[in-house]
């Protein structure tokens, strides 16, 4: 009888020195998934598998025996009648988005994972936030994780034209050699314009505007929870909170219907209200908080004073940030609307294009359905990879079937 895969790993790893902390930092795992890995109760995917043999120095076939490689890895290549697959992917502060395609530009699956802004979240939970978007996109497409030929990651940790310096984390995750990555503005700007000058507005769990022209950049807000990004997700939760909390111990007049709806929201008794202190205790704090936005949304919807306000001053922040880049271009550009909070039809877009329809600098003014960025995200791995056609031919289907 053969070593198992967590024997295989356990030797290998003693064989190097390596404690399982030290295995676990440079796969961006924690220690108790190498603990588990060892003890046979939990067995890595093909995904993990390529990087565990590249960190020990062995091949796959001494890492996963062949009775086990069902399990395990599925097939090891791509299973698609020989043609390649791509993928795109959208990186941000509340979920990882992952869609594959052919390399004929068609969609095949799309996955799921939690938030992978590492520089918030850490390098171990965007890891495994994007290997469960990977994982969960061959499953929707009904296909054995297999290799990817190329990628394109659209991520809010980097910024614009300094992916270079992120890349090799993605690869690390992936096990793609071929990676590539830019800011979750890129596929926003590519789907609105192809790159032509354009001023995008991003606004989900954090917000930034940014005039995007050629290889260059100016950029508005987005300086991050602590202090910036005014009119995001996040800031109207802090706002929220802000006014439930001053209600509470008769700092602000009351609003019943507000007040009981925060605290509900948190899941927080009226009666005792400092048990809002929890929020500061969740695993992900500025998701959670950013969550009390859809309460907000719907209060004003129905005509509460206080979300009434929450959202004004929002819209308020938001369009200073518009106009500020604006203020940058030589002539009419498209305002690129992309974000959770702008591209369904909330009271913040409406109060939003309130405030810059009028402007005689904005000629048109776009919005990006969240499906589309990840389409273009996509169309950029393949068009990065010479298939441009292939690009074009999936953005002109986004709204089709895969």
């Amino acid at each position: 009888i053969g070593l198992t895969v967590g024997e295989t790993i356990r030797i290998k790893r003693e064989e190097r020195g390596m404690t399982q902390q030290e295995l676990a930092e440079r796969l961006f795992v924690s220690r108790q998934t190498v603990c588990r890995w060892e003890s046979g109760s939990r067995c890595p995917d093909l995904i993990m598998s390529r990087k565990i043999a590249t960190v020990l120095g062995i091949s796959m076939d001494e890492l996963i025996p062949s009775a086990e490689a069902p399990l395990s890895m599925g097939s090891d290549g791509a299973s698609l009648n020989g043609r390649r697959i791509f993928a795109g992917f959208d990186c941000g502060g509340s979920h990882t988005r992952c869609m594959l395609v052919s390399e004929d530009g068609r969609i095949l699956g799309r996955g799921k994972g939690g938030a992978s802004n590492y520089l918030f979240c850490g390098k171990i939970a965007a890891s495994e936030a994007i290997r469960d978007s990977i994982v969960s996109a061959f499953a929707d497409a009904d296909l054995p994780i297999c290799e990817i030929e190329g990628m394109f990651i659209a991520s809010a940790a980097v910024e614009v034209f300094a992916g270079g310096a992120h890349e090799e984390f993605f690869r690390e995750v992936t096990g793609c050699k071929n990676v590539q990555c830019n800011s979750d503005v890129y596929p926003v700007w590519y789907a609105g314009s192809r790159f032509r000058a354009a001023v995008a507005l991003i606004v989900g769990t954090g917000t930034v505007a940014y005039f995007l022209n050629g290889n260059s950049f100016i950029k508005a807000s987005g300086w991050g929870s602590l202090f910036g990004d005014e009119g995001s997700g996040y800031s109207i939760g802090v706002a929220a909170l802000r006014a439930a909390s001053g209600m509470a111990d008769r700092r602000l007049p009351m609003n019943d219907n507000f007040y009981r709806a925060i605290l509900a929201h948190f899941e927080v008794d009226a009666e005792h209200p400092r048990q809002l202190l929890r929020v500061l205790r969740s695993e992900d704090t500025r998701k959670y908080v950013a969550s009390a936005t859809e309460v907000v949304m719907q209060l004003c919807e129905n005509g509460d004073p206080t979300a009434r306000l929450l959202v004004e001053d929002a819209a308020d922040s938001l369009a200073l940030s518009v106009r500020t880049v604006v203020d940058q271009a030589e002539e009419g550009v498209s305002l690129l609307f992309s974000g959770g909070l702008l591209q369904s039809d909330t009271p913040l877009r409406r109060a939003l294009l309130e405030r810059v329809s009028g402007d005689a600098r904005i000629k048109d003014i776009i919005i990006t359905p969240e499906r589309e960025s990840l389409v273009s995200a996509a169309a950029i791995a393949l068009q990065n990879n010479g298939l441009s056609d292939s690009a074009e031919r999936l953005m002109r289907s986004a709204g089709g079937d895969a």
